[in-house]
This record gives structure tokens, sequence and C-alpha cells, in this order.
């Protein structure tokens, strides 16, 4: 069973095409009133959430694991992108940033991590970093961006320590 969030754009699509061709039991989330907008070749659950409201996340991920026994991975895909250096990027583009990238993933995270330390065998939670987060010439023009996805690789990191006696990574 794996969790996508993030599902109706283009690399969640892949990997939701992906996962099902593998036979997985693939569960993905929508925005409240939005489709997954494309036709998909097998058995998929979809679930309504707004991923930027903490408390809408921890009700769907209860709901998610009352319906199925074992969670096996999540891949946290949703995001943004926004240009813009230092003179640029204003508290409000910094949070946007953060809330898209970041708080999202940390909303699921946070729930489902409890869950895979709990379960026999473990489980996997999937971030998507990107080079401007790891490398500063890349990031400079696009600070927001660069700074919130930098948390995901500390969050990895931070998760895989807390994680690695059970097996969740």
């Amino acid at each position: 069973t794996v969790i996508i969030t993030g599902a109706s754009g283009s690399l969640g699509k892949a990997c939701v095409e992906k996962f099902l061709q593998e036979g997985y039991n693939v569960i993905a989330t929508t925005t409240p009133g939005k489709t997954l907008g494309f036709v998909v070749n097998g058995t998929i659950e979809t679930y309504e959430a707004d991923l930027t409201d903490e408390k809408s996340v921890e009700q769907v991920v209860a709901r998610i694991i009352a319906q199925h026994a074992t969670i096996d991975a999540a891949l946290l895909l949703v995001g943004g992108y926004a240009s813009g250096g230092l003179k640029e990027t204003d508290h409000a583009a910094l949070r946007k940033m953060f809330m898209l990238n970041f708080d999202t993933a940390y909303f699921v995270t946070r729930p489902l991590f409890q869950q895979m330390l709990q379960q026999t065998n473990g489980g996997r939670i999937i971030f998507v970093g990107s080079r401007p987060a790891l490398v500063a010439k890349d990031g400079k023009r696009s600070l927001g961006y660069a700074l919130s996805k930098s948390l995901l690789f500390t969050l990895a990191d931070v998760l895989n320590e807390e994680g690695s006696s059970s097996n969740v990574r």
C-alpha cells in the first residue's frame, strides 16, 4: 500500500501509473473538490484533504490508517516553485514556498511516521528535494524554493536517524 500526495501533477501521475503496474494498492490525496484529472488503469483510492491544513491532514491520515493495516510507503510530491532572490522574496513568498514544499510533507509525515514505527515491516517515506536546496549557486535565484526544499533534506536525515532501529526510512 502506497500513499501518493500530489498525484494529479506530472510526477504524481507517472508514480500512480507505475505503482499500479507493479501491483500496489495506491491511495492518492486530492485537493477538496478536485479529481486526479486523468484516467487510471487500475484501482486507486482517493481521499480529499487540504494538505496545507494540519488538522485536515491528521484526519485523512487517520482514516487511511483505519482502512489499511499497513502503509508500506508514502511519496510526498505536493510542491511548487517560485523564482526570486533575497530582494524579491518577501515573507509572503517565503511562507508560500514553505507551506507548499515543506509543511505539506511534514503534516503527512508526522502521523504516518508514527504508524510506520508500529508496523512489523516499518515503511518508507519519500520526499522530493532539488539541486537548488543543496547548491547555493543554484538556489540564489529561487531563495524561497531552495530554503523550503532544504528543510526536506534535514527532515529526512532526522527521520532516518529516529527510524533506523525500526526499519522506517
